[in-house]
């Protein structure tokens, strides 16, 4: 008998854990962003060599913080997520999200040997918890230690910018 309540109090405090467990790590979007943003839009771009990538950039820029202490930290967009780089150009403040959708072939090493392969190494991206379309990115923010995440609708998508390659000498 009080083995049997040994075994529902651990499988009720088990039960417990894994609630909380899962509340604390679920992501609550915002109502309201706490920036007030111009036209939010994403470009594809392509280097003009093999070597130089390609990828895609989603550019925010800001019209006015609500708070000064708010500091944007990362975008989620097309099911990826990348750090935003905070830019000032003509007095607008712009935070730029880079997704690398080629990756640049520096420094790996191609071999018969899979000795010589062994030294590459290889960097996962980070996958976004977030289920949005393509035109939908979920911006996180840092506003007194605590991380929140809002959502933009309507990402304007602008022609492609191919760059083109260098001529050699």
């Amino acid at each position: 008998m009080k083995n049997e309540k040994g075994y529902t109090c651990l499988l009720i405090i088990i039960v417990m854990m894994i609630t909380f467990f899962n509340c604390s790590s679920s992501k609550q979007l915002q109502k309201k962003a706490p920036i007030q943003f111009k036209d939010v839009y994403c470009q594809a771009w392509a280097g003009g060599i093999q070597e130089a990538g390609s990828g895609i950039d989603i550019v925010i820029p800001v019209k006015q913080l609500d708070k000064s202490d708010i500091i944007l930290d990362s975008v989620y967009f097309r099911a990826k997520v990348v750090q935003l780089e905070k830019t000032e150009f003509q007095g607008i403040t712009t935070y730029i999200g880079r997704f690398i959708t080629k990756p640049i072939r520096n420094g790996i090493v191609i071999s018969s040997d899979p000795k010589e392969e062994y030294k590459n190494t290889v960097i996962l991206p980070r996958k976004s918890p977030f289920n949005l379309e393509d035109h939908e990115c979920v911006v996180s923010y840092i506003t007194e230690g605590v991380t929140n995440y809002f959502k933009i609708e309507n990402v304007i998508e602008k022609p492609r910018n191919n760059y083109p390659s260098m001529p050699k000498n």
